[in-house]
């Protein structure tokens, strides 16, 4: 029997097997972004498809709804800006090549630094696609660096292997700095993002208020997806690894901490908290 016999509409899974869906299309991915024969346009749309269900990983562990698809339509909005735009597109093509998995970082980065920000009341429109785009754009100088560097994981790199890596941040405004689509607020907030308010961050180990706020959500997100991609833990469990380690904990802004904690969280179950 055909599937226009079978007339099937809707494919369900159960929670259990959605995540080795999910490994399974990202194993996938990095094989067709690998391959030189693969349309660009199919590379990007399964890159798409892949991250899509990524998100509904995190919606399955208690993201409410509405919040996913105000900060995915933020994401979707910042891409076709850099489709349109033949630098920016050609950067993300080339972070994609090299390394699939900071490709997926980043629009992790990109979707929870959007909706962590919805919940400030500083929020704005200008504020969160300036803020996305920097999410979007923070690890390109990565495309710069020694492919040996590339290769190996923070924790094995020498010292002098490491401190070439640092200058990645500096290495993705050069990439970026003479692009009109690019403000200074979006290079300033990638140059701070491996800052921490108690000055053990790089470049400048600034501190505190030195660091711009939307810095601030850039550091603490990359934190959070380094957590859950590297340690393959759920978003719940990222929050709660970060929550429960006094020595991760004391490099963020507890406001911005607790904010983001409120994305896990219904809005009306929040709400009768504090009216209790």
């Amino acid at each position: 029997m055909g599937k226009e016999e079978k007339n099937i509409k809707f494919l369900f899974f159960r929670k259990s097997d959605h995540k080795r869906y999910v490994r399974m299309l990202a194993e996938i991915n990095r094989k067709v972004l690998q391959s030189p024969v693969a349309p660009l346009q199919s590379k990007y749309n399964l890159t798409k498809h892949v991250t899509s269900e990524v998100l509904k990983s995190a919606w399955l562990e208690g993201i409410n709804h509405g919040l996913v698809d105000q900060a995915t339509e933020v994401c979707e909005n910042i891409f076709q800006l850099v489709q349109k735009q033949a630098g920016l597109h050609s950067l993300l093509k080339q972070l994609k090549e090299m390394n699939p998995q900071e490709y997926d970082h980043s629009f992790l980065v990109a979707f929870f630094s959007c909706s962590l920000a919805k919940q400030f009341d500083w929020n704005s429109t200008v504020t969160t696609q300036a803020l996305t785009m920097a999410s979007m754009f923070h690890d390109i100088g990565l495309t710069k660096l020694d492919q040996n560097i590339r290769g190996k994981k923070r924790d094995d790199l020498t010292t002098d292997e490491m401190t070439h890596y640092q200058q990645h941040s500096q290495f993705s405004i050069e990439l970026l700095e003479k692009n009109n689509t690019i403000s200074r607020t979006i290079l300033q907030i990638i140059a701070q993002h491996h800052e921490c308010i108690d000055g053990t961050g790089y470049p400048h180990r600034l501190k505190n208020n030195k660091i711009l706020m939307l810095s601030q959500v850039l550091i603490f997100v990359n934190e959070f997806a380094d957590t859950m991609i590297d340690e393959n833990l759920s978003p719940i469990n990222s929050l709660k690894k970060i929550l429960t380690n006094p020595l991760i904990f004391k490099k963020h802004n507890a406001l911005i901490v607790e904010k983001f904690s409120h994305i896990f969280i219904d809005p009306d179950v929040l709400s009768k908290k504090r009216a209790g």
